[in-house]
């Protein structure tokens, strides 16, 4: 919300769905947008991703750890240096793109699996397994597959990848105009799953 002064205050919001209805997870004043959850490797524990104002009015991608009561911020980038990318769950597990790699977060620390530092790779994936990604890239959209990451499609100059979402046997990719902000969705086949 706005103050009168004009200053942005941001409170960071859980809502929970016991079948039943919504109900709002009390949580202490976090001043920080709340943007994906996610199950960690622990039980009842979660991932949150989110991101806050600096002085700057720049906005730092954070990590937050949720037991389903308290949050913690387990990582912030620092300006300047920014590392923090998506989050994706795949196949039960959260990864991150993190400092050009899709990594987990494990007791305490980014681990980094799968390298993407040769590339235009922005950050955005989406996957069935660590062998069958799907990258954002500056231009299009690449596919990795254990081994090698190879382009499926490139974007017009202008455009941007905005989203890729997985649906059975079927991908959706959702393309922006940045001169008209016109949207468009591409969708495809995908081949049988790669084995994890």
């Amino acid at each position: 919300y706005k103050e009168p002064k004009g200053d942005i205050i941001a409170n960071g919001v859980i809502l929970h769905y016991d079948g039943t209805g919504w109900k709002n997870i009390s949580l202490p004043t976090i001043q920080s947008l709340l943007y994906t959850l996610y199950p960690s490797e622990e039980k009842g524990k979660y991932y949150i991703q989110g991101s806050s104002l600096d002085k700057k009015k720049t906005w730092l991608p954070q990590l937050y750890s949720f037991n389903g009561k308290e949050i913690d911020l387990v990582y912030e980038d620092q300006i300047d240096d920014f590392k923090l990318g998506a989050q994706r769950q795949i196949n039960g597990e959260s990864y991150f793109f993190y400092d050009r790699y899709i990594s987990e977060y494990s007791e305490g620390k980014f681990v980094k699996l799968i390298n993407t530092s040769d590339s235009k790779y922005t950050g955005g994936f989406e996957g069935r397994s660590l062998k069958d990604l799907f990258l954002f890239a500056e231009d299009g959209v690449a596919h990795y597959n254990g081994t090698d990451f190879q382009y499926l499609f490139n974007v017009k100059e202008n455009h941007e990848i905005i989203n890729i979402t997985i649906a059975e046997t079927m991908i959706y990719v959702v393309v922006k105009n940045k001169e008209n902000q016109d949207y468009y969705i591409y969708k495809g086949k995908l081949k049988e799953e790669a084995a994890p």
